[in-house]
């Protein structure tokens, strides 16, 4: 057992356990983690307070996945993977308003987050998992009377039930390390479609930069699917894939579905025909164009991978800075949930003086750099165009047509100016932040 995963059941659903924890809840709350378990360690014995101190510590992070996260049984991998509130919800909200209040097999249900957002959305839920340990965390978290849901230990391979709508999510650290091979999940991607192929829908979790590329559409074949990208304040979540009945007559779709953590209605993009690359199909600023718009604007990262850039771009009159790069420029666009925006106060080629220059005439010193397109990372080219002025300034770096442009950048009071936070493997080169 390790310090952050309590993986002896015996002592996890000890009674003591949550009793203790429920006694001393005021006390240990402001206490650092190692006056945390000494606390513990008054009230339990040393195996248990070790159990309670770690099961303490998950629940603390796991606020953002559990409406009820001090009541929650908790492992720390599950944890790792279990949906966050708002896409769980978005989803349950997706599959009643697809199949109504219908039974459903979540065939690897983890600690049951999906399953808790399926059963409160009126949905009759079958949830199974292969690790006893998970399982019977699972079956503590969905006991209350008012969940309609089931719990069983089963082989997502070999389902237990003739349920006729399914929801999977193959394990990516089923070898140790997080993965989006296909052939490394588990069950593995033509597995998984394998058993969408035997349903009459159903939906797949997947990894967020997963490529549905020429051997995954091949495993696809004939099987109508669908595929949605959902980003959560900014930070790319999941690819779902729905198949089946649940592909309904958009066979082939790609949408975009950005969420907050506050407000679980998304807002969405979607375009009905087949699923192409990622790059914009759109041609770029020259770098004497570039130089001449007035607003940067950063997509997010959900309309990135689903493709539909070139929707946003048409739309607001917006254009690449540069070839297969996601920073779009153009004329002030109208404010939207679907970018971040700063105005372009000035901009210069990357050569070091050049920069300088750009900065001594905005009194700027110290900078906050993002980019796109540059080998060296924010911090060092935070170090390396540092200018001697008195004020604070934020670069955006990105790689052109030319060369590489360096944006000098002010937020716009209509957008948060922010940025969105994309994974590194999204299709396009990643923003580095010296943030």
């Amino acid at each position: 057992m390790t310090q952050n995963e309590p993986n002896d059941a015996r002592l996890l659903f000890d009674p003591r356990v949550e009793r203790t924890l429920s006694e001393l809840a005021h006390e240990l709350a402001p206490l650092d983690p190692l006056k945390r378990v000494e606390r513990l360690r008054r009230a339990l014995s040393g195996p248990l307070a070790t159990v309670a101190a770690s099961l303490y510590d998950l629940r603390r992070r796991a606020t953002r996945k559990f409406d009820e996260p001090d009541r929650a049984f908790l492992t720390r991998k599950g944890l790792e993977q279990a949906t966050p509130l708002p896409v769980a919800h978005d989803r349950a909200k997706q599959v009643l308003e697809l199949a109504g209040a219908c039974e459903l097999h979540d065939l690897t249900c983890g600690l049951g987050a999906d399953a808790l957002a399926l059963s409160r959305a009126g949905a009759r839920v079958l949830a199974s998992d292969l690790d006893e340990m998970t399982v019977r965390c699972a079956a503590r978290n969905l006991a209350d009377p008012r969940r309609n849901a089931l719990v069983s230990r089963a082989d997502a391979l070999r389902p237990c039930s003739r349920v006729p709508y399914r929801l999977l999510d193959p394990d990516r650290r089923a070898h140790g390390e997080r993965t989006r091979a296909a052939e490394r999940m588990s069950p593995t991607f033509a597995d998984a479609i394998a058993l969408a192929r035997s349903a009459r829908g159903a939906c797949l979790k997947l990894p967020p930069a997963f490529e549905l590329g020429g051997r995954e559409l091949a495993v696809l074949g004939d099987l109508p699917w669908r595929a949605s990208w959902s980003s959560l304040d900014g930070e790319l979540m999941e690819l779902t894939l729905w198949t089946g009945e649940w592909a309904a007559d958009d066979v082939g779709r790609r949408e975009a579905r950005r969420l907050t953590f506050a407000a679980h209605t998304p807002v969405r993009i979607r375009r009905s025909d087949r699923i192409g690359s990622a790059v914009p199909e759109i041609e770029p600023w020259s770098d004497a164009e570039v130089a001449a718009q007035e607003v940067l604007v950063e997509p997010d990262v959900a309309l990135v991978r689903a493709g539909l850039i070139e929707e946003l771009a048409e739309e607001l009159d917006l254009r690449p800075v540069g070839p297969d790069i996601a920073y779009l420029a153009g004329r002030r666009p109208e404010p939207s949930p679907w970018f971040d925006a700063w105005r372009i106060v000035d901009s210069a080629s990357a050569d070091e003086r050049r920069v300088r220059e750009m900065l001594a005439r905005h009194d700027i010193g110290p900078v906050q750099v993002r980019k796109r397109g540059h080998p060296d990372t924010g911090e060092v080219l935070a170090r390396r165009f540092a200018g001697r002025g008195r004020r604070r300034g934020h670069l955006a770096v990105a790689r052109t047509a030319g060369g590489h442009r360096v944006f000098l950048l002010e937020s716009l009071p209509t957008g948060p100016g922010a940025g969105g936070r994309l994974v590194g493997d999204e299709g396009f080169e990643p923003p580095t932040s010296s943030l």
